[in-house]
């Protein structure tokens, strides 16, 4: 008794110190220390180790990457899409928010020293108002931060126009979930074969600019496109992309339910199989695949996470960093712990970054991983419990 009265002790003392008021040292956000933009590919400097990641987790004084959403409007319906899915269902229009001024410029002064700034979002980065300028403000105020935009590509051509985009970024993905008929049943909206000449033009203008390194396909693997999965990084490939980067179906709603292929055991295999295919195709130093955490083993990450909260073990060790090191900025000013929709802690029309940091809802999900016991929509994370169909049911459900 005595021992666990110790235990608990200890545990509410690191609270104490880990979650102060706004301003506190652990979780500040640091000025921007003004570095050289660098080619990641040849000279940047050498990862972090592992030891060293898990000393920034349990610091928690540094954000490292931030992802942002500049506007809620998309040319597209894509079905796989938290946003567009339910308006390729309903054939509702989708609302046109834009990331206000005042927002913007509260997250400019937030971003800091940070390792990597997303701009993707629920909607389309290429509709946003002004972006090579918004880009340029991101770049100016985190300056050795590396900048990835993620867009589904189909309005990005026109040299000039493309010239302006990656003159400003690092990296750029395009979504092309899908080839020739697949894709055209699941980017609602968009044409294989006219996205497929955007990015011949968007390869070859790439190759122009030292700095930007690196330029990639994201797939995501559903019902409709598994067929089509090594063919698309050989497609890829040959017309001068870097990479291909496979995912797993984020099923959000009853809706997704069938697209998914989690629990088909036929078709699970079959991804697989397409999968090592692709993989066939990497060459060093010209294409790369990644399916790293795809479909993992049944049940051993979650029992691997459990694991690390019995009695002995530090209470700060936990499977998932993100409360402490990232968080996510939508069209609406929404700052989100986590890329799970409803993690919101706050809002920049409302307040400064500093004060949302560190507010009582932030302190939640932080107490939950560190004490084991998940908050909210962490309890059914498919981070902390992967392959356990009773927490898929809950999410699809919006049981928390």
């Amino acid at each position: 008794m005595l021992g666990e009265m110790n235990l608990k002790h200890r545990v509410a003392s690191h609270f104490r110190r880990l979650f102060r008021p706004p301003g506190d040292s652990l979780l500040r956000v640091q000025e921007p220390v003004l570095h050289g933009r660098e080619n990641h590919r040849s000279n940047s400097p050498q990862p972090k180790n592992n030891n060293e990641r898990k000393a920034d987790r349990k610091s928690g004084d540094r954000i490292t990457s931030v992802n942002i959403g500049l506007t809620g409007k998309c040319n597209l319906r894509c079905i796989m899409c938290s946003a567009g899915h339910s308006l390729h269902f309903s054939g509702l229009s989708r609302p046109h928010t834009e990331l206000s001024d005042l927002a913007f410029e509260r997250l400019l002064a937030a971003l800091g020293d940070v390792d990597v700034v997303s701009i993707s979002g629920r909607g389309e980065p290429l509709l946003a108002t002004n972006l090579p300028e918004k880009l340029k403000r991101i770049r100016k105020a985190s300056p050795r931060a590396r900048l990835l935009l993620t867009t589904n590509g189909t309005l990005l051509r026109g040299k000039a126009f493309i010239e302006q985009i990656l003159e400003q970024i690092d990296a750029l993905h395009i979504s092309a979930n899908g080839i020739h008929s697949s894709y055209d049943a699941i980017m609602h909206g968009g044409r294989f074969e006219r996205l497929l000449e955007n990015m011949e033009e968007i390869a070859v203008v790439a190759k122009r600019y030292e700095h930007f390194n690196e330029l990639a396909v994201g797939y995501v693997i559903m019902r409709q496109n598994v067929e089509h999965i090594s063919k698309a990084a050989h497609i890829y490939r040959d017309i001068g992309f870097d990479g291909i980067i496979y995912r797993e179906l984020s099923v959000c709603d009853e809706r997704l339910r069938e697209e998914s292929i989690r629990y088909d055991t036929r078709l699970l295999e079959k991804a697989k199989k397409e999968i090592q295919a692709a993989e066939s195709c990497a060459e060093p130093n010209r294409f790369w695949v990644s399916s790293l955490d795809l479909f993992p083993a049944q049940s051993s990450a979650a029992e691997s996470w459990r694991t690390r909260f019995k009695k002995g073990n530090s209470p700060l060790i936990s499977k998932c960093g993100r409360p402490w090191t990232e968080f996510l900025v939508d069209e609406e000013g929404n700052v989100l712990i986590c890329c799970i929709r409803n993690t919101r802690i706050g809002n920049l029309n409302e307040s400064a970054f500093l004060g949302i940091w560190n507010c009582d809802e932030a302190v939640r999900y932080r107490e939950g991983l560190i004490n084991g016991k998940p908050y909210k929509h962490c309890r059914n994370c498919r981070v902390l419990y992967p392959d356990e169909k009773e927490h898929y049911e809950n999410m699809i459900n919006k049981r928390f």
